[in-house]
Parts: C-alpha cells; structure tokens; sequence
C-alpha cells in the first residue's frame, strides 16, 4: 500500500510540473489521494487551454499569447540574419516570396502594463487553486466516488432490491450521464465538465454488464460466455466514442474506474479476462492515439492496485480444484500469476505496438515505461515464481531476457532508438540476474566477470554507449557482491587446474584479470577518441580494481617472509607500467602498494627459515624504494614522464631513507648500527657525487648526523672496549675521507657559483 502511494505521489507531481499547474498543491491532492490523484492531474486541462471564465482569464491568456508572439518574433528576427549572412540578400528575398506577408501595417507587439488584479487571484499566470479545484478537480473526484457508489449498490443484497431492479437502475443511471455529458459537452464552457460525465457513463455501463454474471446479488446472467461477449460489446463502444470524441481525460476516468469496480468481491477466472479487456483498451488508445500519459497511467495503477486490493481478494476467493481449466492444488497463487503475466503481456505489446510518437519527450516517457513494465513485474511474480515453478525458474527468467534481447534487435532495426534501449536493459536485467537461479556463487561471479569485459566490447566494437553503461553498473554489482561474500561468508575451497585455491585467491584473480581487460578495451576507446566523462571514470575505475583485486591476491596467497617481498615486485611492476604507457594512475597505485609494502614491513618481523634468505628479502624490500626513485629520475631526465607532483623523485627519495634506517636499528645488532648507518651515510653521498645530485649527498649527510648522536649518545656508554675500537676508527677514516673527496672535487661549488651569477643578474 505504501509502494502504491508513494509512486502515486511521484506520478502525480511529475504529471502537474508537466503541465505547468500548480505543483504544491497537487502533491498535496496526491498525499490525501493516492492513485486518484494521478488520474485528475493526468486528465485535468492545463491552463494554457481552459476557456474564459472571467476578465482575469482573458488577461492571463492576453498577457500569455503576447509573449509567445515575442518570442515567435524574436526567433524570425534570428533566422533572417542567419540567412542574411550565410546566403546573402538574395536569400532573404527569396524566402520573403516563399513566405506571404501582409502589405497592410506591420503588427506591433509590446507589453501593457496590466491593472492590478483583484484580490484572491494569483499573480505570475498561475491558475487560481479554488477556481482549478472547482472547476476540474471535483468532477472527477465526484464521478469517481459515485461511479464506485452505483457500484456497491448493483453488488450487494436488499430485500426489496431484485438483480433485475439493480441492473436496470444501474442502466439508467448510465443514460442519465451519457444525456447529461452530451448536453455539457456541446456547450462550451462545460466542455470537461461534460467529458467527465460521458466517461463515468462508460464505466458505469461496463461494470453495470459485468454484474450481470459475476455477482451472486445482482446475477442475470449464468452463462460466462454471454457476458464476456456483452463486455466486449461494451468496450467496442467505448473504443468507438474515442475514436470520435479523442478524449484522453474522459477515458483515463472510464478505465479506472471500471477497473476498480470489476475488482470487487470474488476474484474468478472472469474477473480475469474482463480485466484483460479493459487493459486490451489502453492497448488500442496507444497504438491509435500514443496516448502515453495513459498508458503510464495504466501500468501504475495496474500493477499499484493489483497489490493492494487484487491480492488480497484473491487470497479470500474460494479455492477451486482448478482454473481456466488447469488442474491445480495451488489456486490462489495460480490465479495471481495468471493476472500478472496478462498485465505484463498486454503491457509489453503496448509500448512495442505503439506508433511512432515524435514528442521526444513521450518518446522517453514510452521506453521508460516499458521497462518499469518487467521491473514490476518482475517483483510482484518473481515469488510466485519461486513458488509454483521452482525448478523452471531458470528457464522463465532467462526466457523473458531473450525474448527482450530479440525484440531489441527489432526495435533497433526499426529505428526506435529509445525502445532498443529500454529492451537491451532489461534483457541485459533479466540474463544476469539468471545466473544465480542455476548456479553455484563461484559459477555465477565466473560468467558475470566474463559478462563485464564481454558488454564492454560491444558497447565500443559497435558504438553503442548503452552496452558500456550496463557494463560500468555489472561492474559496481560484482565489486560489491565480491567484497560482501568475501568479507561476511565462509566460502568453501576451489579446486582448478590441479590445484585446490581458497576462495579468495580463486575470485581475487579473475576479477583482477577480468577488470585489467576492461581497461585494456576502455584505454584504446580512449586512445580512438571515442570517450566522454562517464567512460574516463569508469576507466579509472577499471585501472583501479584490477590492481586493487591484485593487491588483495597478492594478500590471500602469499604470506610471511614472502609478503613484503611480493608487494615490493607488484609496486615496481605497476610502476613500470605507469611509466611505458604513461600511465599517472598506475604510478599511484604503485606508491599506494609500496606504501603497504612499508607498513607490513615496518609493523612485522620477517623471520625466514635461513639468516642468507632473511638478508636477501630484507635487501629486496629496502632497495624498491630506491629502485622507484632511480626509475622514476631517469625517465624524468630524457622527458619520458613527467612529475605527479614536484619533487616527486625527492619524496620517494626520502621515504626510502626512512625505510632503511628503521631496518637498520629493528634487524641490525646494537653493536653495529652505528657503523651500519655511516656505511650507508658514505655510499649515499659517493652516489649523489657520481650523479651530481644534491638530494642523494643529503640523504647520506642525515645519516651521518643520526650516526654521530648515536655514537655519542648510545655508544660511548654501551658499547664494549672492542666495538668502540672498531667504530671510531673506522667511521672517522669514513668522515675524513668523505671530507677529503668534498675538498677534492669542489663538490656544490659549481651550484653555488651558478647561484651567485643569477643573483648578480637580477
């Protein structure tokens, strides 16, 4: 009931905001309304259509069509210059004589100032709501509730009240409001308000016919046949006052309400097909008139009343051993799934049977439409389906999926672009969703990471952007459906290729291969120029999983000592890439491994099962920060890359520092730490001398300062008379030697000298 109300409301602001009336009230008309409130603003005249009633009618409509004309004008004016100035006079002569004119005097369009309007009338051309409500809320709002009125007293019993007394009357009423719309609908001012009766006269003769066999109290009738022909009588009349009148409001009140009624008391196989009858109707009004709005407003309230008022009578219906001749145990769920798959059928055909509307707009409404067909349908059947063909259940959704993937291909075929797009979605829905029915989770995330990289290529092979896009949503599911079974599900072990995998390592390692191919197809799109912003976020987005799902591989199948050692080679890898195809996102994605690679590093002790192992995994993890720097200056120097940012190199530079003086003190004895870093200090300054980089000549000066606190703060006071021997000699051997090359080679003196020139210019 809340589902039916809140779509209810959302139709009806939707509808008002159209037609330009007046949108606060009508959401409010549709709080206290629901359904009914989309049926008035769907029927109600916009104002730019109403007759004058009153002197300020004609003002708001004078003050209207004189802005229009400006407008109008104005848009003349443009065009003539354009084609002044593209074709030259000789042009504009030439649609002056395709174009007659009046030789008398040219019309001169201004704005008047406009008196002031009387009180309680509203400014802006906004309609005044008591004079809309009056006039084009209440007719209907009053041929709705006493068509439904008529119809509670043709079906239930009095004593003195006969079946015979109830029909007539139900008869006569009908006249009455045929005499009485006729009468209005010729007069001018009462055109809607005529309209409105002749509709609630259809509905009432269509339920008043349907009484005369399916209520016990007002029975007529017990031939089923000879009703239904007489209902179908009844609806060949009213297709043919439309086909006269072309009255879009008077048949969306004589539907709905004659839905309504023929939806009381017991739900039978004939309630069934009379209903199918009345939705055979919106079918015509499409295909004749594309009556869009209508047909909306058919599925809406079709499927809305279907849930809160079908249902439930047809679970109170009596059980019956069989239906429409089908022998069944499960009646109930039977006839629901019958009324739903009729709605769904007359439906589909509908938006596929519709003419050609040139409104882009109800073009749009129409394909929109279509697919909120199968989604409704799809939640309303889908537990019925569960339930009465479990083991079909496959083989019914796959079905529908390719039954829309054909009449997509018919729709493209025709040139109904939107169609085709409305019907690859719900194919592309209806498919992927039925994998899970027949499938194991492994199975399913297999196809559905083959389905991604499979719509992406067809959606760039043969430019279609729908395919790209049902690919980039695939893609968010999968991740999310990924992540949740992953993280929140015990899932048991894979065997493949001889091999028995965790769950993780197996689904880590296709979804990285699946995602890298979809960046592969979406990076050459790109490179082909055939890109907008929607496909450079999802190619982000697909650089991103991919490494992300490797990453997350990489954590699932290796472990301790082997770990950090196997983050540091996918960082250099990924590096490399970022730097061969110029690739800035790449080289993030390795900072942001390396970085990880640095924290395990840092948080735990890597103990491998032999001190030769230990040292050469320790060595691999402490140089890649060092190796990136390296690769990452070069391609810098000969204008391979460009920076991230400024001093990118520098950073990287530094943060290797500080790996590799946390390693020295967490795996180097005490004894020798202190020799250990002026060691390091001195191969960091002899490698900025040989490159001539002032950065490198830093770095090993910090680790001589480091060096010299801990001599004079740790050593002197810890050390045994041997290691302080040993380390005093040899790192003042080191100091004076480096001090001896500075002095050699005048190292940072050319810098400082080219400084002092450029000062000296300035």
């Amino acid at each position: 009931m809340v589902i039916v109300w809140v779509v209810s409301i959302i139709a009806t602001v939707v509808i008002a905001e159209h037609k330009k009336l007046n949108v606060g009230a009508y959401f409010i008309l549709s709080i206290l309304l629901g359904p009914l409130a989309v049926i008035i603003a769907a029927v109600v005249t916009p104002p730019s259509m109403q007759g004058i009633d009153n002197l300020q009618d004609a003002r708001r409509q004078l003050r209207d069509l004189k802005d229009s004309v400006c407008a109008l004008q104005e848009k003349i004016n443009h065009v003539e210059i354009s084609i002044n100035e593209l074709g030259g006079q000789q042009a504009v002569s030439e649609v002056e004589r395709m174009v007659p004119r009046s030789d008398t005097t040219e019309v001169s369009i201004r704005k008047e100032p406009m008196p002031e309007e009387q009180e309680g009338t509203s400014t802006g051309g906004t309609v005044d709501m008591e004079l809309d409500f009056g006039r084009n809320w209440l007719n209907k709002i009053g041929i709705a509730v006493f068509t439904l009125g008529v119809g509670f007293l043709i079906s239930y019993t009095f004593k003195y009240f006969g079946p015979f007394l109830k029909i007539m009357f139900g008869y006569l009423i009908s006249l009455v409001l045929f005499f009485l719309g006729f009468k209005l609908e010729a007069k001018e001012k009462f055109v809607n308000f005529g309209r409105v009766l002749l509709g609630g006269g259809w509905a009432l003769v269509y339920f008043t016919t349907y009484a005369m066999h399916h209520f016990e109290a007002s029975r007529l009738i017990e031939n089923q046949i000879t009703d239904l022909v007489l209902l179908a009588g009844v609806v060949v009349g009213m297709m043919a006052h439309v086909l006269r009148y072309k009255s879009e409001g008077m048949m969306s009140i004589a539907l709905f309400v004659a839905y309504i009624t023929a939806t009381l008391g017991q739900i039978t196989s004939f309630t069934i097909i009379s209903c199918l009858l009345l939705a055979l109707v919106i079918l015509f009004l499409v295909y004749n008139f594309q009556w869009v709005k209508t047909f909306i407003l058919g599925v809406v309230l079709t499927y809305g009343i279907h849930y809160v008022w079908v249902m439930p009578n047809i679970v109170a219906s009596t059980q019956k051993p069989s239906l429409l001749g089908i022998a069944t145990s499960d009646y109930h769920m039977l006839m629901n799934f019958i009324f739903l798959t009729s709605y769904w059928l007359v439906f589909f055909a509908g938006g596929h049977m519709a003419k050609t509307v040139k409104d882009s707009r109800l073009v749009r409404m129409l394909a929109a439409t279509n697919f909120g067909n199968i989604a409704l349908y799809s939640v309303l059947a889908y537990p019925i389906v569960l339930k009465l063909f479990y083991s079909q259940r496959f083989s019914i959704v796959f079905g529908a999926g390719i039954l829309y993937l054909i009449f997509a291909l018919v729709m493209k075929r025709a040139g109904r672009e939107k169609l085709y797009i409305s019907d690859i979605v719900a194919a592309v829905f209806l498919i992927t969703f039925s994998m899970p029915l027949k499938f194991l989770p492994v199975s399913t995330l297999l196809i559905w990471l083959v389905e991604v990289p499979f719509l992406l290529f067809v959606g760039f092979h043969f430019r279609e952007k729908i395919f790209c896009q049902l690919s980039y949503v695939l893609s968010v599911w999968v991740a999310l459906r990924l992540i949740f079974l992953c993280f929140f599900r015990e899932m048991p072990d894979v065997s493949f290729l001889g091999f028995t995998w965790t769950w993780q390592e197996f689904m880590w390692f296709w979804a990285s291969i699946s995602m890298a191919v979809c960046f592969y197809l979406s990076h050459q799109a790109r490179r082909e120029g055939e890109f907008d912003s929607t496909d450079a976020m999802a190619n982000q987005f697909f650089s991103a999983a991919s490494c992300g799902y490797l990453t997350l591989f990489i954590f699932s199948l290796v472990h301790q000592p082997w770990l950090t050692l196997a983050l540091s080679l996918e960082g250099l890898a990924l590096l490399a890439v970022g730097i061969m195809l110029s690739l800035m996102c790449f080289r993030i994605y390795a900072y942001l491994v390396l970085g990880s690679m640095a924290g395990i590093f840092v948080t735990e002790i890597i103990r491998p099962s032999s001190h030769l192992l230990k040292w050469l995994i320790l060595g691999a993890d402490v140089l890649t920060p060092f190796a990136a720097y390296g690769a990452v200056k070069y391609f810098k120097q000969i204008k391979r890359t460009d920076s991230i940012f400024e001093e990118e190199e520098t950073l990287v530079f530094w943060a290797g520092v500080i790996l590799l003086t946390l390693a020295t003190f967490q795996y180097v004895r005490s004894s020798w730490i202190s020799l250990s870093l002026g060691i390091m200090g001195v191969l960091f300054v002899l490698t900025g001398i040989w490159d001539a980089c002032k950065t490198e000549r830093w770095g090993g000066l910090v680790l001589f300062a480091l060096t010299l606190g801990r001599v004079f703060l740790v050593d002197l006071a810890e050390l045994d008379i041997i290691f302080k021997i040993i380390t005093f000699i040899v790192l003042g051997v080191l100091f004076l030697g480096i001090s001896f090359v500075y002095n050699r080679f005048n190292i940072g003196q050319a810098n400082s000298a080219t400084a002092s020139q450029l000062q000296q210019k300035k």
